[in-house]
């Protein structure tokens, strides 16, 4: 008997549409975003996205014509709001994990 899916639906969702709400599993992320399986389900499953996150919008900041050091500044920017939203939304669910 295959309890896989079962299994993974009763798991908790860490991913950043599922915090805000939408009915979004981690495992779709895993899958969508060709990430690690280990990573379902976990808080680290926003780490990788805001990691990768990062390094696409350097490189589109870097294609659209800003100097290196500005588009890092602009994307750590951006990784830096979405990394205290999810904490906030964590916190608000009360899934955040002393660190």
């Amino acid at each position: 008997m295959n309890n896989d899916k079962m299994d993974h639906d009763d798991r908790i969702n860490y991913n950043l549409s599922a915090l805000r709400g939408l009915d979004i599993n981690d495992m779709d992320y895993v899958e969508t975003f060709n990430m690690p399986h280990r990573l379902a389900h976990t808080p680290e499953i926003n780490d990788f996205m805001l990691d990768r996150t990062y390094e696409d919008n350097v490189a589109s900041f870097l294609e659209s014509g800003l100097r290196e050091s500005e588009a890092h500044t602009k994307a750590l920017s951006i990784r830096n709001q979405k990394q205290s939203e999810i904490k906030s939304l964590l916190a608000t669910k009360g899934m955040l994990n002393d660190e």
